[in-house]
């Protein structure tokens, strides 16, 4: 089976940010297309994907340049293989019940963990107050984004929000709803890692993810009110 349809069986149209359609998952289907040869379980590289985000967060804590860089690594390994996870399920039609609650759990867990590290690492006698609000911030405004996304499918469909996405909005929309997710989310913490300004990734995360949970909440508003105007 050669890429091309491999993406087809493995990847489903999805509301996903730029660089994670174009970056993340040509490298995910990649280790996909070889995992699916072997006897390993989706569920098991669920739990891979959970251990390396544990290490990464393990790795931002410590002090060290060396760690943040192997963090950075670890970090985008992670999200990798939480991506390859549900393309094996897919393609050996091996979904499950328990599948689908252990994938986002974990996830949660992971970035809660991953905050948690970095505040760890990034708290000085000056700045430990500060580093603490913006961590819990950040994690918060993850946290509800992912509950209102799912929120937000479940009450519309994914056709519905495929439709509304595709469908001409502005510039800044357009660009908004690109450039933010969890490609994004990878991109920033990976490049603060590198950089060694890992204040400045989670100031921003916790800008753009307070943002976007705020942004769904006003669309419902609007979109319920429109009905109301209809009937």
């Amino acid at each position: 089976m050669d890429i091309d349809e491999l993406k087809k069986k493995a990847q489903k149209e999805s509301l996903e940010d730029a660089f994670c359609r174009l970056v993340l998952r040509n490298i995910s289907i990649r280790i996909t297309r070889y995992l699916v040869r072997t006897r390993i379980a989706p569920n098991q590289i669920t739990i891979l994907s959970f251990v390396l985000g544990v290490l990464a967060a393990i790795c931002f804590a410590m002090r060290e340049y060396a760690y943040l860089l192997a963090g950075a690594i670890l970090v985008v390994l992670s999200v990798i293989f939480d991506l390859v996870d549900g393309e094996v399920a897919r393609v050996k039609s091996l979904t499950s019940l328990l599948g689908a609650w252990l994938d986002p759990l974990l996830d949660m867990v992971r970035t809660g963990l991953l905050f948690l590290g970095i505040a760890i690492g990034l708290q000085t006698a000056a700045n430990y107050i500060f580093v603490w609000i913006i961590s819990y911030l950040a994690f918060f405004g993850l946290l509800v984004e992912n509950y209102s996304s799912a929120k937000q499918l479940e009450a519309y469909g994914k056709h519905e929000l495929l439709r509304v996405k595709g469908s001409s909005g502005g510039v800044v929309r357009t660009l908004y709803e690109n450039l933010y997710g969890l490609g994004s989310i990878t991109l920033s913490v990976s490049i603060g890692a590198v950089l060694n300004q890992l204040l400045v990734a989670s100031m921003l995360l916790a800008v753009a993810s307070n943002l976007d949970w705020i942004s769904k909440f006003a669309w419902y508003y609007m979109r319920q009110k429109k009905g109301k105007d209809e009937a």
